[in-house]
C-alpha cells in the first residue's frame, strides 16, 4: 500500500481526481448506464458514494477498492482484470489503480424507462447517480 493510498479518505469532500485520464466515455443502454474509467498507476477516483447499488468491472490492469466503514476507510482488495465488485448504494468508496492503463467500468441500474436520450435529465432530476 503506498503512502496516498493512506492519506486519501473517502469522506474527503475537497480531494479531487488525479491520474485518471478519461470520465466522460458514458452511455447507458437499457436503463443501465456505465461509465469508462482509465487510469495510470496511482491515479483514483476520490471518495463518493451513489444511490444505487453498482458494480466496478475491471477491465485492464488492477485497482483496490477502499469502502468508508465505521469512519475507517478499508480495502476491500486487490481486483485485476475481469473483476466485478458490487458497492452498496451510499456506501462511500474510492478507487486506486495499481498499475498504468487501468480502466474500469462504473455501472449501474438507473429503470428501464431511462435511456442514452433522457439519462442526463435523469441524473440531474434526481440529485445525481
Amino acid at each position: 500500500m503506498t503512502e496516498k493510498n493512506v492519506t486519501l479518505h473517502c469522506s474527503d469532500p475537497d480531494i479531487s481526481d488525479t491520474g485518471c485520464m478519461e470520465m466522460k466515455k458514458e452511455d447507458t443502454v437499457g436503463g443501465i448506464w456505465f461509465k469508462r474509467m482509465e487510469f495510470n498507476k496511482d491515479g483514483y477516483k476520490a471518495g463518493h458514494h451513489h444511490k444505487h447499488d453498482h458494480v466496478h468491472m475491471v477491465a485492464s490492469g488492477s485497482l483496490e477498492l477502499f469502502m468508508k466503514t465505521d469512519g475507517d476507510d478499508v480495502s476491500l482488495g486487490v481486483h485485476k482484470a475481469g473483476a466485478l465488485v458490487t458497492v452498496e448504494k451510499f456506501k462511500a468508496h474510492r478507487v486506486v489503480a495499481l498499475e498504468d492503463n487501468t480502466i474500469c467500468y462504473c455501472i449501474q441500474y438507473l429503470g428501464e424507462k431511462v435511456n442514452k436520450r433522457n439519462a442526463q435529465a435523469f441524473i440531474q432530476t434526481n440529485g445525481g447517480l
